[in-house]
């Protein structure tokens, strides 16, 4: 998979919407800091997000559903294992293979709907304001002239009116949209594929479903202009000097609970010497945390002189 680097002015949607606290993404995406333990919600989400691109990556190849069941069931396990994921109570192993097989029963049906290369595709897209944007669509649905993109999530919340609200007028599924619009001269519509987690004990299929929406050029041309207005600011602040970068990206404090909290709050509330912050982090790309302070330090030095 391709890496947006963001002092070469790259960004992606996923970066955009981390951006809701510049304090992250400056620890995150300039110092390259990274944390060392990965929640087991976010692998868990990825493991089975691997399960579905091997689903669909089975198209064309004259497969049984069984087989088909295998090679997506297989991709989740080994995603699973290779990423060490503890279990808890909404995600585990058999959770999992039980998800997957379930997915690929219900929606063994339009497998042959997507052609390969409109699977997993990663597309540079050039930005107005002279950024590049990469983004990776799960799904472009381009077939009887029909153009949709469509966006896998997993979640534990139910899925209902309430959930897929949120996708009404969300940032980065409507830069999925400018892209296309970009690519192919239109986007008619979004798909979000949402699964459900733990996966369900009653009914089978009761853990998925699907919702479209449409982007309007109002909506579009304000993901375009949030983007830029973001990116700008970032760029501004990675031109700054060293020693002035964190004032200007400051903590947004309503984001510090969001998401089981931010694994950078050590950071934010004790500065880079705090203890946990040498052993939970690590700098990408690699270099010992040591190395960053001392870097760090001369470059305040010289900014003091």
């Amino acid at each position: 998979m391709q890496r947006t680097n963001i002092l070469a002015g790259e960004f992606s949607p996923s970066g955009i919407e981390t951006a809701r606290c510049y304090r992250r993404i400056y620890l995150q995406k300039v110092l390259g800091l990274s944390p060392i333990f990965s929640t087991t919600a976010l692998e868990y989400g990825s493991a089975i997000h691997a399960g579905v691109e091997a689903f669909y990556g089975c198209s064309g190849k004259g497969l049984t559903l069984p087989d088909v069941q295998r090679v997506a069931v297989a991709a989740f396990v080994t995603y699973w294992q290779e990423a060490g994921c503890a279990e808890d109570k909404k995600h585990t192993l058999g959770g999992g293979i039980l998800t997957m097989n379930d997915y690929c029963s219900r929606y063994w049906g339009d497998i042959e709907g997507f052609v390969l290369e409109d699977i997993e595709s990663e597309q540079w897209c050039p930005m107005p304001n002279g950024t590049s944007l990469l983004v990776k669509m799960d799904r472009v649905f381009n077939t009887e002239g029909r153009i949709t993109v469509v966006d896998t999530k997993t979640t534990g919340m139910s899925l209902t009116d309430y959930y897929f609200r949120q996708f009404d007028n969300q940032m980065q599924t409507t830069l999925y949209a400018y892209v296309v619009e970009q690519m192919l001269g239109r986007c008619d519509s979004i798909q979000i594929d949402a699964i459900k987690k733990p996966p369900p004990t009653t009914a089978r299929g009761e853990g998925f479903a699907r919702q479209s929406f449409i982007r309007t050029p109002l909506q579009i041309q304000d993901a375009v202009n949030s983007y830029c207005s973001i990116t700008d600011y970032i760029m501004a602040g990675v031109a700054l000097p060293e020693a002035e970068r964190p004032t200007h990206f400051f903590c947004n404090q309503a984001e510090c609970s969001k998401y089981s909290g931010c694994p950078y709050l050590p950071i934010c509330q004790h500065g880079l010497d705090h203890p946990t912050v040498g052993v939970n982090f690590t700098c990408n790309p690699p270099k010992p945390l040591s190395e960053v302070k001392a870097d760090l330090a001369e470059m305040d030095k010289g900014e003091g002189s």
